[in-house]
């Protein structure tokens, strides 16, 4: 018999692998080359920023999960955390603006509207992957695969809803 969680999880994962290259199929499709540019640069800065400052922190986090389940303060350190991410997101939309009025960003955005892009985009990027994967920690396959499938879906729409702001 097949474990009920093996097979949620992996169902999910085929979901998500399927969606997340139809996205590539069609943003390559439908958006031109120079809207594709300024999405990788966005991309890129929010990718740098998670890899360098929340990811660290996601990591204690998610490596004291159980512990504090069990000591039943879970709610209050993931509160406290998502406080962290918030003002390290903030600092790093500062430094994002600097490096773009001093070093120079090739985009067509102003520093303001490129700082606040990558802000928002990190932070609900960083922030709906952490709640995922708290979910699957605590065992609630379900509700983690359910998660990761519209967070590919929600990325995949957002790709063509927001097609007016990257123009």
């Amino acid at each position: 018999m097949i474990n009920k969680d093996f097979l949620v999880i992996t169902i999910g994962k085929f979901l998500q692998i399927l969606i997340l290259l139809v996205t590539i199929k069609l943003s390559t499709y439908y958006l031109s080359p120079n809207e594709m540019g300024k999405f990788y640069i966005i991309v890129t800065f929010s990718s740098l920023l998670m890899l360098s400052l929340f990811n660290p922190i996601g990591m204690y986090v998610h490596r004291n999960l159980n512990m504090w389940k069990k000591n039943k303060i879970i709610f209050n350190k993931i509160l406290f955390f998502v406080l962290i991410v918030l003002v390290l997101a903030t600092l790093s939309s500062l430094i994002i603006y600097f490096y773009y009025i001093y070093i120079g960003i090739n985009v067509e955005f102003s520093a303001k509207e490129f700082s606040i892009i990558v802000f928002i985009y990190s932070f609900f990027v960083f922030f709906s992957q952490f709640i995922a994967y708290v979910f699957n920690m605590l065992h609630f396959r379900l509700i983690f695969t359910i998660l990761t499938i519209s967070i590919s879906l929600f990325s995949l729409l957002n790709t063509f809803s927001d097609k007016e702001s990257i123009s």
